[in-house]
């Protein structure tokens, strides 16, 4: 399983039309006035995905609050998902950035190449500030957690035994359960 992620979907396509706009502190918000993606400056600020307009500027007076344009999110997600059709008959959307595809009978190195060939593709395609983080295992949990502790533009393929020990020192808010049970 290939996880294609691209962290920060909505405000990397923000980045892609006004690449300077992530070296201030950003919020991006729904239509109900939601904080949908926060740039890391904001989020140090104190901003947090879910806060309200409101409480987005109380936390970082210097944010800048913007409407998410929702509709180009869909719409560049959608191309994405074609995109990596084109190498997988089983793509998963997993979340607005994020999808699985289904790699069943390559060999290491052949899950390499077609790695590197993706993240190439989509750069291409895509534009840099949409660069993906892509994380490769025989399970999608192994697959995400690899391509989600790894910066944009870089590849892990965790070996199937390889899988405990890279597993091991991750934190459990990985897991997807509820904070209570976690």
């Amino acid at each position: 399983v290939l996880t294609c992620y691209i962290p920060s979907f909505p405000l990397a396509l923000l980045a892609r039309g006004e690449p300077d706009v992530l070296t201030h502190p950003v919020a991006l918000l729904t239509p109900t006035e939601r904080v949908l993606d926060a740039s890391a400056s904001a989020r140090q600020g104190g901003v947090a995905v879910g806060q309200t307009a409101r409480q987005a500027r109380i936390a970082c007076p210097d944010v800048d609050r913007r409407p998410a344009d929702l509709l180009a999110c869909e719409r560049e997600f959608e191309a994405l998902l074609a995109l990596l059709d084109e190498y997988s008959n089983a793509v998963e959307p997993s979340e607005v950035g994020q999808a699985y595809l289904d790699l069943p009978s390559l060999r290491d190195a052949d899950t390499t190449m077609v790695c590197q060939e993706v993240g190439r593709r989509i750069r291409h395609e895509f534009g840099a500030a949409l660069t993906p983080a892509l994380g490769c295992n025989h399970s999608k949990f192994t697959a995400q957690a690899a391509a989600r502790h790894i910066h944009p533009g870089m590849m892990r393929v965790v070996k199937q035994t390889e899988q405990r020990p890279f597993l091991a020192p991750l934190s459990v808010k990985l897991l997807p359960f509820d904070t209570e049970l976690l």
